[in-house]
């Protein structure tokens, strides 16, 4: 009643073992050298003969593939997936308490974290006092974020510790931690890449791509971000609870 599989030829209501040693038995038979013409047989379009097809070399490198492996790129999409319906709670005491129990992430009692795009590992993430990290931020943990105390970072801002080297042969991946210091402003959508550190009371400007340490009371803007003017070093305010007036549901 099923109907019948297109791949083994079995109908769906052969028990499940029958239909696993038919796509076998189909698989190991078309992983075999053929030859049509020697049984007297045209061949009809398709891989030459004992070739095999882009299906079943696909499969055959996936039967390849070690156990394990398969299950942390399971483990790690399960992850990514929950961060980011976590982050979609519209309820900021839930929310923060799911970065915190379900993500690990370090979260000051006195700092707010709106709805975020994307948390990646978030135990190696720390989140000062009075701080506020605005919609969907985007915070990639793999190689450590510290975000210091009294710092905005504004609407869809991402933090990325890890990227691919470009020059690599093998487009491997280089990376390390990005610190914000105190009272820093990260303005809409400014993207900081791995390794930068943020020097206390820097500005960064919105749309602006970090590739490089910002000195302290900076501020800076463009693609990539340099100097474009300073900041009054006398700024000193601590924002005591930034989940006070915090607006709900977002």
């Amino acid at each position: 009643m099923g109907g019948i599989c297109p791949f083994t030829g079995c109908s769906a209501g052969t028990p499940g073992r029958y239909r696993w040693f038919a796509a076998e038995t189909l698989f190991r038979g078309l992983n075999q050298p053929h030859s049509f013409a020697a049984q007297g047989q045209p061949n009809r379009g398709g891989p030459p003969y004992g070739a095999q097809s882009p299906a079943m070399t696909e499969l055959a490198r996936y039967k390849s593939t070690p156990f394990w492996p398969r299950i942390r790129a399971g483990k790690e999409g399960v992850g990514l997936y929950s961060a980011e319906m976590l982050g979609r709670l519209p309820s900021k005491r839930i929310r923060a308490a799911a970065a915190t129990r379900l993500l690990g992430v370090t979260v000051h009692p006195t700092a707010q974290i709106y709805r975020w795009a994307e948390i990646r590992a978030g135990q190696n993430i720390t989140i000062g006092a009075g701080t506020i990290v605005g919609a969907d931020a985007i915070l990639d943990g793999r190689e450590g974020i510290s975000i210091g105390h009294s710092v905005n970072l504004s609407s869809e801002v991402a933090l990325w510790t890890l990227q691919h080297d470009l020059n690599s042969p093998t487009f491997a991946t280089e990376g390390g931690p990005i610190t914000i210091g105190d009272r820093v402003w990260l303005s809409f959508r400014s993207v900081i890449l791995p390794g930068v550190t943020i020097g206390e009371g820097a500005v960064v400007a919105a749309g602006a791509i970090v590739t490089k340490d910002v000195p302290p009371y900076a501020i800076v803007g463009g693609i990539p971000a340099r100097v474009i003017g300073e900041r009054n070093p006398d700024v000193d305010y601590v924002w005591e609870n930034a989940r006070t007036n915090a607006p709900w549901f977002v």
